[in-house]
């Protein structure tokens, strides 16, 4: 009998150990500098592979889903964001060109680049997007102001799987075209990152460091 009772010790002292180590982890993660999902924020730097990439969202963003974030940029150009399905190849995002918001729809019948003429955003100053799904259709909100409420989004998928922001995954690189080819990349602070589709897997951060 004292044999099982100090086993039992031992496994209970075990079990104990772990979720201190747990714990110490989550703790560790709560501490970092950089949670772009946060009020902390990523800096995603003027670096080809900077980037913050989340896998996969826990529901395919359609209809009824919405995503949002801070930013601040003095970037002429680079790619803010972009949500696609790998799968079908389809995407939609939207990119700074020329210090204006460029938004872009690719599905298998339909393709279109639209510029959001009235939004400059490489001041230095903090700056709201939302952009959101209502059926097949496409709303862009730029600091409270709503642009391409009625523009039809004609991708044949339910909704997109994975979620990149501040630059290109590699392995998006043969289907996301229509952001490549340009000059510079995407520099700047973006954080409270909010995805009502959920997020199954946690954001992987590649060349970014603390937002200042």
């Amino acid at each position: 009998m004292k044999f099982s009772e100090t086993f039992g010790e031992m496994i209970a002292h075990f079990l104990i150990m772990i979720e201190i180590v747990r714990g110490m982890t989550i703790n560790q993660k709560c501490q970092s500098p950089i949670n772009i999902l946060s009020a902390k924020g990523a800096y995603i730097e003027p670096l080809p592979k900077s980037r913050v990439r989340i896998d996969s969202l826990k529901k395919p963003f359609g209809n009824g889903h919405a995503l949002s974030f801070d930013f601040k940029t003095t970037s002429l150009s680079g790619v803010l964001f972009y949500l696609n399905n790998a799968n079908t190849k389809e995407f939609v995002g939207v990119e700074i060109a020329s210090g204006f918001l460029t938004y872009h729809i690719k599905c298998r019948r339909l393709e279109a680049v639209l510029t959001v003429a009235a939004a400059k955003v490489d001041d230095g100053k903090w700056h709201s997007i939302v952009f959101r799904r209502k059926r097949k259709r496409g709303r862009l909100i730029v600091d409270g102001k709503h642009y391409f409420q009625n523009y039809r989004i004609a991708c044949d998928t339910e909704g997109f799987a994975s979620m990149t922001l501040g630059g290109i995954h590699p392995s998006d690189a043969d289907f996301v075209d229509s952001f490549e080819g340009k000059p510079g990349h995407f520099e700047g602070c973006i954080k409270n990152v909010d995805n009502t589709a959920g997020i199954l897997t946690l954001p992987k951060y590649t060349g970014v460091s603390e937002c200042e």
